[in-house]
């Protein structure tokens, strides 16, 4: 194949939708061969001249057909079909080897990537022990300069307690010489040597109590180094069993990073092989596809040759039968032309016949029609099996085409049908929902209600409009209202449509804020009634209706933002009192 036509072309660029439309599809190959084996897949052209069209014709070109018939190209075609159909079934063979040796290949490396990753993993966690026991040595090498410490400072207690001890035990020797001292001071009777004794006596226990404190506070202190000593020591026996277990794990996983380089190292190795199988595969395929192009490529020629000569033998038939048929018209023509030739001779006696000019002449036309109709040639011997097949395809559309035409007007009648139903039950349910907001209406408000429609024609094309009149007011639109009297209507409302649809349950959130006493007993009342054949649950803080209520509670709000439950009304449901009266009666 060289290019498409329409790029080996030099044109004015304002032709170009023109040289699109004509050579956009057009390629140009080198010979015949070339158009062999690209037929039927586009529009080609070769250098000397021949057109092969799309459909299969050929026409143009230099070489004249030669044509043959025996039974030898048959044969040899269905030979090489059956080759090409071997080698497909090899072809489909190595392609599902391929598929297998490719699962083969995908599982060995998602074994890989599985022991790279638990590799990964064991690897992280040796780094973070590794980090942990530098951690631990370095705690460990912290703690060492405060245990030193603390040492010495028991060591230096140790001191002053022991200095302590014998100041102590000198003082207490003193003590009792100067209780000898005095008792002997008290037996001779001297008053001022007792009361000198005394005050020594007092000072020295004086000094005796300091040192006892002193030496409670150092006891305290000894107690506390032994107990931060104790604590460092558990800390440090922790940490060294920690590193321990730490350097265990990792001479495990040391130990066991050889097994997995193996293990990675075979999987490798095993990727390394199915890969040589694969590109020997591959290359074994790439043979076989090239075998079976240069097979596709002869059956092709095989089929294109017979194509060309069936379409000769064709085009000779119809050719043989048409000019049968003009010999046949001629014949006819002959012989009508006798016919009147006698005729005119009877009729006129002294006719003569055509000179040699005169046929001269008519052969020159008979010519020249026969050049215009040569000149009409190629002729399309598919034109009359492709009119059949659009014409079929025209009838099959056109009684489709009337079959949807039917189906859209059974669908527009349904339609239509079901926005009257629609419009139908609609109204209906408009003004069953009318009468009754009229009755509640005037039953809560003592006045006059209604509900208008803004296109009663067509009532989907519009909105709803609620007319209201209070006792001695005008009939208003529901905006024009007052709060209170816009409550009421609102309500009214939705007790017309609980009227005509219940609900079994219904909330109402301070519905009754904004009306005054009469309006709101009222509304209790009308609550209460419809409570019977529903349920009720009112937020409210108006008396009325809390009198009317089957069960009340009382909610407040604490000082710190939660809400408690300040007082209930039980519910007394008399029905319930007399079964258990009966029961009662029974049980007696």
């Amino acid at each position: 194949m060289i290019d498409f036509a329409y790029n080996l072309i030099d044109f004015n660029p304002k032709f170009t939708k023109a040289f699109q439309y004509a050579c956009g599809q057009t390629i140009v190959v080198e010979s015949m061969e070339a158009a062999r084996r690209l037929i039927n897949q586009g529009r080609l052209v070769t250098k000397t001249g021949e057109l092969f069209e799309k459909s299969g014709t050929i026409t143009g070109g230099q070489e004249k057909s030669k044509l043959h018939f025996s039974q030898k190209g048959d044969s040899d075609l269905t030979m090489v079909r059956q080759t090409a159909s071997g080698l497909s079934e090899q072809l489909k063979d190595l392609r599902q080897s391929m598929s297998e040796l490719a699962s083969s290949l995908n599982e060995e490396r998602e074994k890989l990537n599985a022991a790279r990753g638990e590799y990964s993993q064991k690897l992280s966690e040796l780094e973070n022990r590794h980090k942990q026991s530098i951690e631990f040595e370095r705690e460990i090498e912290e703690i060492k300069p405060k245990l030193r410490k603390n040492a010495e400072e028991i060591e230096a207690s140790d001191t002053d307690v022991a200095s302590m001890d014998g100041s102590l035990v000198d003082t207490l020797k003193h003590i009792a010489k100067l209780e000898d001292s005095l008792n002997q001071v008290i037996d001779s009777g001297s008053s001022s040597a007792v009361e000198k004794l005394i005050q020594e006596s007092e000072d020295l226990r004086d000094a005796t109590e300091a040192i006892e404190r002193e030496m409670q506070e150092i006891q305290r202190h000894l107690d506390r180094c032994d107990t931060e000593i104790k604590v460092e020591q558990n800390n440090q026996a922790g940490l060294i069993a920690q590193l321990e277990t730490i350097n265990g794990e990792i001479k495990e996983t040391q130990a066991l990073t050889p097994e997995h380089e193996a293990k990675i190292q075979s999987f490798k190795e095993s990727i390394d092989n199915m890969e040589k199988k694969v590109k020997e595969l591959s290359a074994e395929l790439e043979e076989l596809r090239a075998e079976k192009e240069k097979a596709h490529e002869t059956v092709t020629a095989g089929e294109v040759a017979k194509t060309k000569i069936d379409q000769d033998l064709l085009h000779l038939n119809e050719q043989r039968q048409e000019r049968k048929l003009l010999q046949f018209d001629l014949l006819q023509k002959l012989s009508a032309l006798k016919e009147e030739i006698q005729r005119l001779k009877e009729e006129n006696p002294d006719y003569e016949p055509p000179t040699a000019a005169t046929v001269e002449q008519l052969k020159n036309q008979v010519e020249r029609l026969e050049r215009r109709m040569r000149a009409l040639e190629p002729v399309n011997m598919k034109a009359l099996e492709e009119y059949n097949q659009t014409n079929e395809r025209h009838k099959e559309l056109t009684e489709h085409l009337e079959t949807l035409a039917n189906e859209k007007e059974e669908i527009e009648q349904r339609i239509n049908g079901y926005d009257e139903l629609k419009k139908r039950t609609f109204m209906e349910a408009f003004d069953a929902i009318n009468k009754n907001f009229q009755d509640i209406f005037a039953e809560l408000s003592n006045g006059h209600g209604r509900l208008e429609l803004e296109n009663p024609e067509r009532p989907f094309d519009g909105g709803l409009i609620i007319r209201a009149q209070p006792r001695d007011k005008k009939m208003q639109r529901i905006e024009a209202l007052s709060g209170g009297e816009k409550s009421l209507t609102a309500l009214s409302f939705v007790f017309a449509f609980q009227r005509f649809a219940p609900a079994p349950f219904y909330a109402f959130d301070e519905v009754d804020m904004m009306l005054d006493g009469s309006n709101a007993e009222r509304l209790a009342q009308m609550v209460k009634r419809q409570s019977q054949s529903a349920q009720f649950v009112v937020v409210s803080l108006r008396r009325p209706m809390i009198e009317n209520s089957d069960h009340a509670i009382g909610v407040s709000l604490r000082a710190d933002g939660y809400s408690r439950v300040v007082g209930i009304q039980e519910i007394h449901i008399p029905e319930e009192e007399e079964e258990e009266k009966e029961e009662q009666a029974v049980s007696a």
